[in-house]
């Protein structure tokens, strides 16, 4: 292929030209790869600015608008994040690293010798803190990482009714109609089944009320166990097309079963802040409430390399932090659920000496 106009070369289709075109697009396009506290990472904080000045902070805030009116946001609203963790196989990455052979047969063998710690998802999950010990903490220690989970998809699902699932952001760029071309599909099952909302008895749609309640026990670890044995058939190895029911009225059903319960709204806030708290102690992980302002947040997660101290973001914070410690807090984890951070750095001037263009604003709002 032809990476430019030129009528004396050989080849000429111009997809190469394309693709160059769109990778230079991409490359000056602001990226935030930067420390957020420098002069780099300016970007990243106006974005920030502008998420926070919707929910929580200033005049324009949801929050703001509700309590002018003597309404406590928190009674009809709330906003949450997700977070996973998981360990590192350091053996396999060394042998990785020594072949030059990603994903080897080797390598898989290797990785069955260490299990995953994905167990905060799944009911009665084999508990890590039973596992016997590596044998070298330090080693051990460095392997636990944690990340903010992303999920890209976009959906609402309303009163257990209509479901809407889409490309599109809460932003302008995909709801003003002139910027970004989104695509989005409404579902209305017309079956209808018994349940309940706020405490009374309610018809909600089948699958509208199914793909919540999956999505819910989901995210507070209320899945059960999926089998890893090969030679054990489960519902996730079926062909397209088999029937995959849902099961009703289990004990973990039911406690999902209304979401404006005070039982279910009660397990649902308990367990984004347990996870948070033990997410905050492991991990000293950002953005959090506890972190206002800029001191707060250099204290919050200290770099000492004259004293040989740099914890990497991402890994437990602790050198020290014993390895049963380590497990004990893992193993309390349930689901991904966490608090999303309405106060992190609420203190600071976000938007401060940031320089957009006009051109570059819309990509960020």
């Amino acid at each position: 292929t032809a990476t430019d106009f030129d009528k004396d070369y050989m080849v000429e289709n111009q997809i190469g030209t394309a693709l160059c075109e769109r990778i230079i697009r991409a490359f000056h396009v602001p990226a935030f790869p930067a420390e957020l506290s420098t002069k780099d990472a300016s970007n990243a904080r106006l974005i920030m600015h502008w998420q926070y000045s919707s929910i929580s902070r200033g005049e324009k805030s949801i929050f703001f608008k509700l309590r002018e009116k003597g309404i406590n946001p928190e009674d009809y609203i709330h906003f949450n994040s997700l977070r996973s963790y998981d360990r590192i196989n350091s053996n396999v990455t060394r042998t990785e690293e020594k072949s030059e052979v990603k994903n080897s047969v080797a390598s898989f063998a290797l990785k069955g010798q260490e299990k995953s710690l994905k167990n905060e998802t799944w009911l009665n999950g084999e508990k890590f803190s039973k596992e016997q010990s590596t044998g070298v903490e330090a080693l051990e220690r460095n392997q636990y990482v944690t990340e903010l989970l992303y999920i890209h998809s976009k959906l609402m699902i309303v009163d257990d009714r209509i479901v809407i699932i889409g490309s599109a952001n809460l932003n302008d760029r995909s709801q003003c109609g002139d910027r970004d071309s989104e695509i989005a599909m409404k579902i209305e099952d017309p079956e209808m089944i018994k349940s309940r909302m706020n405490g009374e008895d309610y018809q909600v749609s089948k699958f509208a009320t199914t793909f919540r309640r999956q999505i819910f026990r989901e995210h507070l670890g209320l899945m059960k166990p999926v089998t890893t044995d090969q030679r054990i058939v489960s519902e996730a190895m079926r062909l397209p097309g088999t029937s995959q029911e849902y099961e009703f009225g289990d004990k973990y059903d039911k406690l999902v079963r209304d979401p404006l319960s005070e039982e279910f709204i009660k397990f649902w806030n308990n367990t984004a802040n347990s996870n948070t708290t033990q997410f905050r102690e492991l991990f000293h992980c950002v953005p959090d409430d506890n972190v206002k302002n800029w001191d707060q947040y250099h204290a919050f997660f200290k770099k000492e390399p004259e004293l040989g101290k740099v914890t990497v973001a991402g890994h437990i914070y602790d050198e020290n932090m014993p390895i049963s410690t380590i497990r004990e807090k893992l193993d309390s984890i349930q689901g991904h659920l966490v608090v999303f951070p309405t106060e992190f750095l609420s203190e600071v001037d976000l938007k401060g000496d940031s320089k957009l263009t006009e051109l570059a604003m819309t990509l960020f709002t």
